[in-house]
């Protein structure tokens, strides 16, 4: 399935949804949203396609904010397979979980039917950075406990509207570590 498909499906879940033009749209038929089961686990969102907001920083003053974008965030366990002669299937050793893998699609419009030059730019020279970008705790992916993304695809698709960029990009979570090193003690 693609995530052209997943934009069009009824299969994404909306979060939230914030107008631009709030007085273009009818008011709502129930003022009281249902909110978010709190009981629920990360795990019950993986691979759920989401509709969310994303604040993405370089720094505290350099930040991206996506207001609608699609979240898909999936994990592959990191497994050893071992066949052994004389035995069907295999010997399964568990090593760890793997990273996250996040894919994201927004699009990013201009007003008055200019193209969203400046915003594309912007979006360009946070995707080129070879360093983490720092993800929003609030944001969807906090349920995930992922502070961090390493970029690793982004594309663009062509539209027919004159105002209107779509694209996709997919990272991979990214958690700082440490290493500690022992000093030898020679006796």
């Amino acid at each position: 399935m693609s995530i052209n498909t997943l934009l069009t499906s009824s299969s994404v879940v909306m979060r939230t949804f914030l107008p631009l033009a709030p007085g273009l749209y009818r008011k709502p038929l129930s003022s009281n949203l249902p909110e978010v089961d709190s009981s629920l686990r990360s795990s019950d969102w993986v691979g759920v396609p989401t509709l969310t907001s994303l604040t993405l920083k370089l720094d505290k003053e350099r930040k991206l904010e996506l207001k609608e974008c699609v979240c898909i965030v999936t994990m592959e366990k990191n497994i050893v397979q071992t066949a052994l002669q004389g035995r069907n299937g295999t010997i399964k050793e568990y090593i760890n979980d793997g990273d996250y893998q996040v894919e994201i699609a927004a699009a990013l419009t201009a007003e008055y039917d200019q193209y969203p030059k400046e915003e594309i730019q912007k979006l360009i020279s946070f995707l080129k950075v070879n360093d983490s970008l720092l993800v929003d705790e609030n944001s969807f992916l906090g349920l995930f406990g992922i502070t961090n993304l390493i970029v690793k695809s982004y594309g663009f698709n062509q539209e027919t509207h004159s105002n209107r960029q779509t694209f996709t990009i997919c990272c991979l979570s990214d958690t700082a570590y440490e290493i500690k090193l022992k000093e030898d003690q020679v006796c």
